[in-house]
């Protein structure tokens, strides 16, 4: 009678474990259809296509237990989403003109005075935008950073975390701010590192 009833607990238990385990490969397989970083493709060369990116924006924010979305993101309305979370894909990203990417850390003053630059320049913007992208560890100091610079006043410019490798792949390992220019099907046309002064970007600017 025991052996049965021990037999019985073990029969239930596999049988618990590999509903769990497929529950779990079903719920990997559908997070996300984004293409996977190819890490033998050197995504800073000139010409290169903008690696893969799965950003979480920062426009959308925890307001009183509720989500308020930014009203004036440059993007589509996304139907994108991982854990309930909207999520930036480089699909959304294809805007029909230039478009700037800055990877930055909320905490860098170069970052905070490139940022102002720009916003006193975005009447230049009319087709191109800015999207600026921080590493997801540095989201505690990203929220503060969007409502310090208030940059959700302006419908060109989008912050977001980086979820994958992104930062990785794109960035040169030389300054901060970094801003990766890339064309409408989003290969890269120039990378400037450092501070940088409105002119040298004027000529990419659409």
């Amino acid at each position: 009678m025991l052996r049965n009833l021990l037999t019985f607990i073990c029969i239930l238990g596999t049988l618990f474990l590999n509903a769990q385990n497929k529950d779990s490969v079903k719920k990997n397989n559908t997070k996300t259809t984004e293409t996977p970083i190819d890490t033998k493709v050197d995504y800073t060369a000139i010409g290169a296509d903008m690696p893969p990116l799965i950003g979480i924006p920062v426009d959308t924010v925890l307001q009183n237990g509720a989500v308020k979305k930014h009203k004036n993101s440059f993007l589509k309305k996304k139907r994108n989403t991982i854990n309930n979370l909207n999520i930036i894909t480089n699909n959304d990203l294809k805007i029909g003109a230039n478009l700037f990417v800055m990877i930055f850390n909320p905490t860098c003053s170069h970052c905070v005075e490139e940022t102002e630059i720009l916003k006193k320049n975005l009447s230049l913007f009319h087709k191109s935008r800015l999207l600026m992208v921080a590493n997801r560890s540095t989201a505690i100091y990203v929220t503060d950073f969007v409502k310090q610079r208030n940059t959700r006043k302006y419908s060109q410019i989008t912050v977001a975390m980086d979820s994958t490798n992104f930062i990785s792949q794109a960035y040169l390992y030389k300054a901060l701010p970094q801003i990766n220019v890339y064309d409408k099907n989003l290969k890269l046309l120039k990378s400037f590192c450092g501070d940088l002064p409105i002119d040298s970007l004027k000529q990419y600017i659409q």
